[in-house]
């Protein structure tokens, strides 16, 4: 019996070492696994830093190239305008030229332009003289007729006065 109790009490110590040495191992794992996510969240943080700084890094470079590239455009649009005014100008000047020369042209044919419509005027207005000469004619033949027909009436009138 004694025997017994003493092999149950090793066997209970073997197995309280046991489960000690898996406690122990399962915290050395926990604490490794503890270890590596603070590793990994420190990286990853780490990561996104430099990824942010890069960002920056690259906006202001971009920033720089593109006032580069503003002022390098700019610098060109001032010669392309440049030269493009002087063209201007010279087909201005040409343009000038050759509407110096379609003035003349011009002037004249509207000089001969205002004498047709002048004349067409003119015709015009001895139509309209004519229609209201012809117009008055006719109103004064139509008041001679009138007052012809009144002194026949009133003649009319006295002579059956007389002969009454």
């Amino acid at each position: 019996a004694t025997s017994d109790q003493e092999a149950h009490q090793k066997q209970a110590e073997k197995d309280a070492e046991k489960s000690k040495n898996r406690a122990a191992e399962n915290a050395e794992e926990a604490k490794h696994g503890v270890v590596q996510t603070a590793k990994d969240a420190s990286a990853f943080v780490q990561e996104k830093v430099s990824q942010g700084i890069t960002a920056v890094q690259n906006t202001f470079n971009t920033g720089a190239s593109t006032d580069r590239q503003a002022n390098n455009t700019k610098d060109e649009m001032k010669d392309q305008a440049s030269e493009g005014k002087h063209k201007l100008e010279n087909r201005a000047n040409e343009a000038k030229k050759t509407a110096e020369v379609k003035m003349a042209t011009s002037d004249q044919e509207a000089h001969q332009k205002q004498a047709e419509k002048d004349a067409e005027k003119g015709k015009n207005r001895v139509a309209e003289n004519a229609e209201q000469a012809k117009n008055k004619v006719i109103e004064t033949a139509k008041d001679g007729t009138r007052a012809v027909g009144e002194g026949l009436e009133k003649a009319k009138e006295q002579a059956t006065k007389a002969g009454a």
